[in-house]
């Protein structure tokens, strides 16, 4: 039995599961109980003999009552009227009682109806609400909903009927309010996303490189009321050289597929770059890249199934001034490239946890320089990004376990194909165009080749759920909890030789918050210790917008 609405008007219905005709389901092979109309029903249950039906049904005048019907859909009798909210019928398994949750005591409580004596029963006297009640099959357990400060849980009690008392008469204390319907005059005008899509926040963000300095400015991100469109911006300025990084991505949602297109302005360091006759030398590079991305949605259910497919311009030239003596010299120009990439992700985030949990986010990538497209150079690059999220017995509790593998043929560039080092941004795949390979513990593309791997563990646990806000300021902090990690990588040409890794241990503390009342954000302080050629003692304070499944 099931509910169908059809524009606000619901009706009961079955279906024979029996027949395999049934499956699919479709509208044509029901049979409907009750005629369409403004009543809503709602949990509708047949009793164990299946000569009844107890409902839930919803109407006018803020009545939300349980009614007793044939097997036909015939109203029988009410087991309530009255506005208080009842909910969630359940017979007992003898069919002599009718469990239900109502808050006609200004808490939700459990209550149980007996159909011979019409006598109605409180079972329970909780202090946050009692709900879904339903019994074992032989009917001495009822299993409920239980809502307290911790969220909802799952309880059992015993039924005992003598500690059940009788409820208590209904007192309405709801005023009588008669509606007259007058019709009203509207109009219609073409949608405007222009009023909604303004920023409604905005962030300090800084960045740093040698050749442009300390560069201040914001981060912020927004979209119209009916997400249509959608915007991350970052916009930062040096007055050392008066340079002016920005990043700008936009999202359109009106139309399957989703269009993507991205434009950016910034600044790469490359960690001792050239030899000089006077020892080792950073280069700073300007990546001017755009590109535009049509993401198609394969599943959006249990797991999310997505492909993507690109265009990406980037015109890289230097800061850094050169010199003959330098070596080796930096490629510059355009690498202009088509892409395609599949994403996959089956992790989940429940109400507690801290991470990612039960499951994994897998993102393999293909991308094609060439000239025909643009590109001063030409080669194929080919990358696959593993997250596995495993689940310890103790409470969100979790084990990341990560491997990386990329590899580029063709044309080379001194500055690789992949640059490893630096901090790790979060819980997110890296995809066809990124080139850093993050591994904490090592200075930002300390390690450069046309061939890159990473591994890594990371133990993360809960520490305490603070759930507190002060006043209306608005940064409420949700939970403490911390991580301890074991990583290795490189980035290399030519063979690959396990001695060649480079390895990281290291700690983190991260608070969640939510900032400005909506956008989830974690604060991370934490320590790397990287192991090998040119790793060094990292004091990692920063912060993560986590992923959310």
């Amino acid at each position: 039995m099931f509910v169908t609405n059809k524009l606000g008007r619901t009706r009961l219905a079955t279906i024979n599961l029996s027949d395999e005709r049934s499956f699919p389901v479709r509208a044509l092979q029901a049979t409907f109980l009750t005629e369409e109309n403004e009543i809503q029903y709602s949990a509708p249950r047949f009793s164990p003999d299946g000569t009844k039906i107890a409902v839930n049904v919803w109407q006018s005048g803020g009545y939300r009552d349980i009614w007793i019907l044939d097997n036909q859909g015939k109203k029988l009798y009410e087991v309530t009227h009255d506005r208080a909210i009842e909910g969630a019928p359940s017979w007992s398994p003898d069919g002599k009682f009718i469990y239900f949750s109502s808050d006609r005591t200004d808490i939700f409580n459990l209550y149980a109806y007996e159909l011979v004596t019409k006598k109605l029963f409180q079972i329970t006297q909780v202090l946050g609400g009692a709900f879904t009640p339903f019994p074992s099959s032989d009917g001495q357990k009822l299993a409920f909903s239980s809502y307290s400060a911790k969220g909802y849980d799952i309880h059992t009690l015993t039924v005992d009927h003598a500690s059940w008392k009788p409820a208590e008469p209904y007192v309405d204390r709801y005023p009588n309010i008669k509606y007259e319907e007058k019709p009203i005059e509207t109009t219609s005008k073409p949608y405007s996303p222009l009023s909604t899509i303004y920023p409604h926040f905005w962030l300090p963000w800084f960045g740093y490189s040698y050749e442009s300095g300390t560069l201040g400015g914001f981060f912020t991100l927004g979209q119209d009321v009916i997400q249509r469109h959608q915007y991350v911006v970052t916009g930062l300025y040096g007055p050392k050289t008066g340079r002016a990084w920005y990043t700008v991505d936009y999202f359109y949602e009106g139309l399957y597929p989703t269009i993507g297109l991205h434009a950016s302005d910034t600044d790469v360091t490359y960690n001792d770059f050239f030899t000089t006759p006077m020892g080792s030398k950073d280069y700073v590079e300007r990546d001017r890249s755009y590109g535009i991305s049509v993401i198609v949605p394969l599943i959006k259910t249990a797991t999310q199934h997505s492909v993507e497919i690109g265009y990406w311009w980037k015109d890289i030239s230097n800061l850094t001034t050169l010199s003959p003596l330098y070596s080796p010299q930096p490629a510059q120009g355009v690498l202009a490239s088509g892409r395609l990439a599949y994403i996959f992700n089956s992790a989940r985030r429940y109400d507690f946890s801290i991470s990612p949990e039960q499951g994994r986010t897998i993102e393999l990538g293909y991308e094609r320089f060439d000239k025909s497209l643009g590109s001063d150079f030409e080669s194929n690059k080919y990358t696959a990004d593993w997250h596995e999220y495993i689940n310890f017995p103790w409470k969100h509790q979790v084990l990341l376990a990560r491997v990386f593998a990329g590899s580029s043929t063709g044309e080379t560039i001194p500055q690789g194909a992949f640059q490893l080092g630096g901090d790790n941004p979060g819980d997110i795949t890296l995809s066809i165009d990124d080139t850093a390979v993050y591994l904490r513990g090592y200075p930002a593309n300390s390690f450069r080749g046309q061939k890159a791997g990473l591994v890594s563990l990371e133990y993360r646990f809960p520490i305490v759920n603070i759930e507190r806000g002060s006043g209306t300021i608005p940064f409420f902090s949700r939970r403490l909890h911390g991580a301890v990690f074991a990583e290795a990588g490189n980035a290399w040409d030519g063979p690959f030789h396990s001695s060649d890794l480079k390895r990281s241990v290291g700690a983190e503390a991260r608070l969640d918050i939510y900032l400005s009342y909506f956008l989830p954000i974690t604060f991370r302080l934490g320590i790397a210790e990287g192991l090998d050629e040119k790793g060094e003692t990292q004091i990692i304070f920063g912060l993560w917008v986590p992923v959310l499944f």
